[in-house]
């Protein structure tokens, strides 16, 4: 595929233009930009890991709506993609403001996975981040996966690309022998999506409040994996813990679970 040229991604940006996808019989990118605003920063004035996971799942949507299997072509059959696991290697943090590009595109199938990565650029052009992640396609009613039949059906549309952004595909995370209560917290309206649960952003807002305001001055989390078990519906109670996944402290493990003890979502926090 003949990428998209350094004068023509410009142009876009002056413009403010969303940048569309290049499509080739054997690649499909999606490229589109952000502004930083105000409400996406923390009070250090740097991008919340939450806001780059919305970036990540708007562009990921607006791909797989061109290429005819997004939300509006999956909802009609009562079936939605959702994020099963997903690596974040964040290399800068930008503030208020300034430009976000996101690149993306599927890369792959992996059972009943569809594998997809991402690219995040700054204004000038110089990589800032990488991302690989794991969707699996469910019934939008029982939020269970569908069959293999079924799910080689809907995506025989992808052509993917074998580039990886990040190349090793999201696995298991191991459970430290100490954790501890970090907080819990209940489910209410402003965190349920439009699949009826809470959506994947809020899972990371939920792992980043449990780190004290002054663990943010002067280090940065520069690599988040998080494997997404199972959905929180309205009016859920999630009981978060964290420990230590090294001597050092560096790699911190956050885990949530339902009072019932089903666990809800797995994390590994790498600081520097």
């Amino acid at each position: 595929m003949q990428k998209m040229g350094r004068s023509t991604r410009q142009f876009c940006r002056k413009r403010g233009f969303l940048i569309y996808p290049m499509i080739t019989k054997k690649q499909t990118h999606w490229y589109q930009k952000h502004q930083i605003s105000l409400y996406e920063v923390d009070n250090f004035n740097k991008i919340r890991l939450d806001s780059v996971f919305d970036y990540l799942q708007e562009a990921a949507s607006n791909n797989a709506e061109l290429l005819g299997w997004g939300y509006n072509d999956l909802i009609k059959d009562e079936l939605t993609w959702v994020l099963s696991r997903v690596i974040l290697d964040l290399k800068v943090y930008k503030g208020v403001g300034e430009i976000i590009e996101v690149d993306t595109w599927p890369k792959g199938i992996d059972g009943i996975l569809a594998l997809r990565d991402y690219r995040l650029y700054d204004a000038n052009e110089n990589i800032i981040g990488l991302a690989t992640s794991a969707w699996l396609l469910v019934n939008s009613k029982t939020m269970r996966p569908v069959k293999k039949d079924i799910f080689d059906l809907r995506v025989q549309k992808i052509n993917p690309d074998s580039e990886n952004a990040i190349e090793n595909t999201p696995g298991k995370i191991l459970i430290p022998e100490k954790i501890e209560f970090a907080y819990e917290r209940k489910i209410k309206y402003s965190d349920i999506d439009v699949n009826h649960h809470v959506n994947n952003a809020k899972y990371v807002q939920f792992i980043l409040d449990c780190f004290e305001m002054n663990e943010f001055s002067g280090k940065e989390i520069r690599n988040i994996r998080i494997n997404f078990l199972s959905e929180l519906k309205y009016e859920d109670n999630v009981v978060i813990h964290k420990g230590k996944a090294d001597v050092e402290g560096k790699r911190i493990y956050v885990e949530g679970v339902k009072n019932n003890g089903k666990k809800v979502f797995q994390s590994l926090v790498k600081w520097q």
